[in-house]
């Protein structure tokens, strides 16, 4: 745990209101935190995930020749998501790209920050790009919910931006970032460590409830956002998992010929689904899915909004089951159930 998630468990319980709503203060009240995501604004504890820093004349090009995404298109004061590929287009690491003023931030999942770091070694060269690990160093926090950028603003930190967007502010030193990983959007805010628990304390005090990431693994599922060693791995190619976004089709890198190659002769058998269950049934990650009793897909992660006590699941299921609109259902030892397949919100089937 934490040192700000230490803090904030053993202070007990403290109320504070949020839009005319009071939410509880205190983590292990599932409802309430669940809620706090969905009408005002949950706070979360991301530090664990790794950053790592690129700077120095060759950034840019380095990184472009690396990673899926357009970096040299990506401007200042923008983030997106993308990937480290192998030569047949499956996955090698996820990232979130943050290109600041004089510097580019690298996000990793959580434990994969090693991985990164040596890739990036290894594939350096003689690029004039310094690579430095900045975990331990930043902390970041994580506001999700329709109330975000309103408890940002009232913690007196002015305005916040839109999806896509990062802010660099000088006082205290925090890169704030227009990032949704929960069906209500949000925030990402990294800042130095140091600064991290008195961050935390005027987002609490202008209406933030500490949530815990039980609740925002369960939300992210809702959302439809695939975790790195869950849902997608170095198996699993990005449009299979409907990761287009992480991917630029017109420049070179590893994968880039087999990506291209499918986003534009062809298609992938499979791919990542959001799956209502009606019956309010969680289905556990490796159950099997079934259509007219033949097998087309598994269940990568589960779990239950405790506040609207909806069901949800994230699984890979056929491509021509889907176009079919063949119905679905997932069994598994001592368990089966209906469900129904939605598209990720950012990713049809094609």
């Amino acid at each position: 745990m934490s040192n700000l998630a230490e803090k904030h468990r053993s202070a007990g319980a403290v109320m504070g209101e949020a839009g005319g709503k009071e939410f509880p203060k205190v983590y292990g009240e599932p409802v309430a935190e669940f809620r706090a995501a969905g009408e005002g604004v949950a706070l979360f504890d991301l530090s664990l995930r790794g950053k790592v820093e690129v700077t120095g004349p060759d950034a840019v090009p380095f990184l472009n020749g690396i990673v899926s995404a357009d970096v040299e298109g990506l401007e200042a004061g923008c983030w997106c998501f993308a990937a480290i590929l192998d030569t047949r287009g499956r996955y090698r690491a996820d990232l979130r790209i943050f290109r600041l003023k004089d510097r580019i931030l690298l996000d990793t999942p959580p434990f994969a920050k090693q991985d990164v770091l040596q890739m990036l070694l290894e594939m350096r060269l003689r690029s004039r790009a310094q690579i430095r690990d900045l975990t331990d160093e930043l902390a970041l926090l994580s506001l999700q919910g329709p109330r975000a950028r309103v408890v940002w603003r009232n913690a007196g930190l002015g305005d916040a931006p839109g999806e896509g967007g990062v802010l660099e502010l000088p006082d205290p030193p925090v890169a704030v970032a227009g990032y949704s990983e929960t069906p209500a959007g949000g925030l990402w805010v990294h800042l130095p460590a140091t600064r991290a628990v008195a961050l935390w304390d005027a987002l609490v005090a202008a209406g933030a409830a500490p949530c815990g990431l039980e609740t925002l693994r369960v939300l992210r599922i809702e959302a439809g956002v695939p975790a790195w060693g869950v849902d997608i791995d170095p198996a699993v190619i990005p449009i299979e998992a409907g990761q287009k976004r992480a991917l630029c089709f017109s420049k070179c890198y590893p994968g880039q010929e087999v990506v291209s190659r499918i986003h534009f002769r062809g298609h992938v058998n499979r791919y990542l689904q959001i799956l209502r269950v009606p019956s309010g049934e969680i289905p556990p990650p490796g159950a099997r899915i079934l259509s007219g009793g033949r097998e087309v897909g598994a269940v990568t992660s589960s779990g239950r909004n405790a506040w609207t006590g909806e069901a949800y699941a994230l699984g890979y299921v056929r491509r021509q089951t889907l176009l079919q609109k063949d119905p679905l259902e997932v069994v598994w030892e001592g368990g089966t159930t209906a469900v129904n397949a939605e598209p990720l919100p950012y990713s049809p089937v094609e």
